[in-house]
């Protein structure tokens, strides 16, 4: 009998060793998944939402990988670890993950907010992409800067010029979520340190989060990411474009709300802070309208002395930028920039600019511009007479002159039904009363013509 009982309880024995190795075994498991999850935390990997479902996302890389590759890391993973005599579970491996790492719903790119992550209403975080720049040292009153500001005074030359140029991009690094509505034009002969300015200075003062163009269609055309990843665009030396480029470029330069359509994506609609310099080495680069409010014209930039004169001194600044600290200075000197009277939104017009605007007018332009002072009312009939322009010419010509068409009603004598043009803002009451005022002995005065 006391040998039947000492087998009995062998076995309730053995039988409570495998229960205790087994739960051992699971914990060990748990711990696993659990160390590796922290692991993958502290390393910035999230679950980012995508048309085919979540996927590993790492904010320190950028890169996406697929479902299955967590597994896969968790190998590596798991080899590196001092005691594997337990059989990983993936699917605990999963299952930790998907609880410990953060789910973020898509990405954006939003300077001057909180990152990684901002929080939508809903709770649900959103990445932010946009990373500022991370001076090493501690700014210093007592920095030499007399190399930065002898660049900028060759560039430019003209005091207020300078101090708009300079508050426009202590703007930037001080307010980089708010878009001014104007822009920076940039025309000079060649080697003057524009492009140096772009390469050396603001494009690692941004943390390349900024995008250099040589032509208008990288910007313009279909799948450009460029204004969901740029805080500034430099456009050098760009080609003319077509009229239908030039009113996209004027979308993209005042409005904040743009649509964009990424490679294997939906369309959307996303805020931008995309700032634009536009850089150039002639002196009209582009078209300009008489109204034209969306560029800062500066003066057109000339050496000093000579091209060769200036590639010293430029390489003398580009030694000085290599040393430790001195590039935080400069970005310091940007975010402590006086922004006093600055108005993002308004601009000066410069004289450069004005003579932009006047070498942009055509003949058409001119003649046109001085036969409208003295008939502010007509028929295209009579416009057909005076030049020798297609219709539809001159139609496009006065409606960028603010002219419109419209149908009014003039009394007495002579009652006329018929279209005219006039100017945008009167009313057809406005222009009537103005053809009565030219009657003369029941007919009209003689319009003036070129």
């Amino acid at each position: 009998m006391q040998n039947q009982n000492t087998e009995h309880l062998t076995e309730d024995r053995a039988a409570n060793d495998v229960d205790v190795y087994g739960e051992q075994q699971e914990q060990t498991k748990k711990l696993h998944a659990l160390n590796f999850a922290n692991h993958m935390k502290e390393r910035g990997y999230i679950y980012l939402n995508r048309q085919q479902g979540p996927e590993l996302y790492s904010i320190w890389t950028g890169k996406t990988y697929p479902y299955h590759a967590e597994y896969n890391l968790f190998l590596q993973w798991y080899k590196k670890q001092p005691e594997v005599n337990a059989k990983p579970n993936l699917a605990m491996v999963h299952d930790t993950l998907a609880q410990r790492l953060k789910f973020v719903s898509g990405k954006t790119f939003a300077p001057g907010k909180a990152v990684p992550l901002i929080y939508e209403a809903d709770g649900v975080a959103v990445l932010n992409t946009w990373q500022p720049y991370a001076p090493e040292t501690e700014g210093s009153p007592d920095a030499d800067l007399s190399l930065w500001l002898e660049y900028l005074d060759r560039l430019f030359p003209v005091a207020q010029e300078r101090h708009t140029v300079c508050q426009w991009l202590g703007h930037m690094f001080q307010h980089p979520e708010e878009k001014p509505s104007w822009h920076l034009m940039l025309t000079s002969d060649t080697g003057t340190g524009k492009g140096f300015l772009f390469n050396q200075i603001l494009y690692p003062l941004l943390n390349k989060q900024a995008s250099l163009l040589n032509s208008y269609e990288k910007l313009t055309g279909k799948f450009s990411s460029v204004l969901s990843s740029s805080l500034l665009v430099f456009l050098d030396d760009c080609q003319s474009m077509s009229k239908t480029l030039q009113t996209q470029l004027k979308s993209l330069l005042t409005e904040r709300r743009q649509q964009i359509e990424e490679k294997y994506a939906q369309a959307q609609m996303i805020d931008t802070c995309t700032r634009f310099i536009l850089a150039s080495n002639e002196k009209r680069p582009l078209k300009l309208d008489a109204n034209e409010r969306r560029w800062y014209a500066v003066s057109y930039l000339e050496h000093q002395q000579d091209r060769e004169d200036t590639t010293q001194f430029i390489d003398r600044l580009g030694k000085w930028l290599q040393e430790q600290g001195n590039l935080d200075a400069l970005y310091f000197w940007f975010q402590q920039y006086d922004l006093a009277g600055f108005n993002p939104n308004r601009c000066e017009h410069t004289a450069t600019l004005t003579s932009m605007i006047e070498q942009s007018r055509s003949m058409l332009d001119i003649e046109l511009t001085d036969w409208l002072e003295s008939n502010k009312v007509f028929k295209m009939d009579m416009l057909k007479n005076v030049f020798n322009e297609s219709p539809d010419k001159v139609k496009r010509k006065l409606e960028e002159l603010g002219y419109r068409q419209a149908r009014i009603y003039t009394n007495g004598q002579n009652v006329d039904r018929s279209r005219y043009w006039f100017p945008r803002d009167w009313k057809p009451k406005q222009a009537a009363q103005w053809i009565e005022e030219r009657k003369v002995d029941g007919g009209i005065k003689p319009m003036i013509s070129v």
